[in-house]
């Protein structure tokens, strides 16, 4: 029996195809991306492409006693890997661990219409403004029931299951909060009715920061018009602590847009691809071309130092300290594993340290590293 091997991304995304792509579709990144952008866009596929490729992206270490010489591939570090970017999940995930307090929180769903979609391509500003006003409509209707301080992150993400550009908004918020006096206030329902025209006067307002021309003028009046067309979920899920809360987040965390595992084929220029679809549960397959494929994950990769997750509330870094001290009183977790290094998940794994010479038990010492082509030599 013969066995299929498996297809990654790397087969589909190389050199070659991204070159190609480029040239093909200069016009529509020019028009729609900053030059900036576009540069990041680049260099996080030129790292990807050279994740973990020894030869050419790699740390190398050497004893100075002895002169043992270990390599350590060096890892790119970008959302676009499948492996980096379940690291980089993990990461924030146990980021936000550390801030979560022992209260039930609710997942809560916005969503954006799907003639909106395309404007939001190359405009990331727009997800911070609208998770911004977000919180504003949420601080205003906490205060009404007398919440001073509540929690409330959002997590933006950009692609649907079968991974079109498809933006919308995963927020994780408390279920009550904190009185003026810092004692803890229950609030376990939000009325459909106070958010409904909010959103769309969120959304209207966000567009008309791109432009002034008809046809955003045309969208903004189409979203007014269209009630069906605007989708949120105040209901949502009750999540009843943090270790189920991160459990059920690591769904919309910063991963990859699209799992290898679901890749099917990769035949005549054409890339076949598997996901579930949300309205009927089933498995669907669809086929596009190389290129479509390819562009369908580039335009989620947003520019350099765009944060995907914000806090706000007592999630924000700042905080005054007297709420400092009465979330401290409210973390009791410990399960949280600490942070290890590459080292130590090393040692773990195999039972020897990549860092400790094997002959002479010294500390071993950079001494250069090659990424993507260039070479950088340290002395011992």
């Amino acid at each position: 029996m013969m066995i299929k091997k498996a297809i990654k991304l790397k087969d589909i995304i190389t050199i070659k195809s991204i070159v190609l792509f480029f040239v093909r579709f200069k016009k529509f990144f020019d028009k729609n991306f900053s030059t900036e952008h576009i540069e990041f866009i680049q260099y996080t596929l030129v790292k990807f492409i050279y994740c973990r490729d020894i030869k050419n992206n790699a740390t190398f270490f050497k004893c100075p006693k002895c002169n043992s010489t270990h390599t350590r591939p060096n890892t790119c570090k970008s959302k676009l890997c499948p492996s980096c970017g379940k690291i980089y999940s993990e990461k924030i995930a146990n980021n936000f661990l550390k801030k979560m307090i022992n209260k039930k929180h609710r997942h809560i769903l916005f969503t954006i219409p799907n003639y909106l979609w395309s404007l939001f391509i190359g405009n990331s500003q727009l997800l911070t403004i609208i998770s911004d006003s977000l919180h504003s409509i949420f601080k205003s209707f906490f205060s009404k029931n007398k919440i001073e301080h509540f929690g409330f992150t959002v997590f933006f993400h950009t692609f649907g299951r079968d991974i079109k550009f498809n933006p919308h908004f995963h927020i994780i918020i408390t279920e009550g909060g904190f009185k003026e006096n810092y004692t803890w206030k229950h609030l376990n329902f939000f009325p459909w009715k106070v958010f409904d025209k909010s959103y769309k006067y969120i959304l209207s307002n966000a567009i008309e920061t791109i432009n002034n021309c008809d046809k955003i003028q045309m969208k903004i009046d189409r979203l007014w018009k269209e009630n069906s067309s605007v989708f949120f979920n105040v209901k949502g899920q009750t999540l009843y602590n943090p270790k189920y809360a991160i459990k059920y987040l690591g769904r919309y965390l910063a991963r990859a847009p699209i799992a290898e595992y679901k890749i099917e084929s990769l035949e005549n220029g054409q890339v076949t691809f598997w996901y579930i679809d949300i309205k009927d549960k089933s498995k669907k397959y669809k086929t596009i071309p190389i290129l479509q494929f390819i562009g369908r994950i580039l335009i989620q990769i947003p520019p350099r130092y765009f944060k995907m997750v914000r806090h706000y509330g007592i999630y924000a870094r700042n905080i005054n300290s007297n709420l400092k001290a009465t979330l401290i009183l409210n973390r009791k977790f410990k399960f949280i594993k600490p942070k290890l290094s590459w080292a130590e998940r090393i040692f773990n794994w195999l039972g020897v340290n990549p860092l400790i010479c094997l002959n002479c038990f010294s500390k071993m010492k950079v001494f250069k590293i090659v990424h993507i082509g260039k070479t950088y030599n340290y002395r011992l």
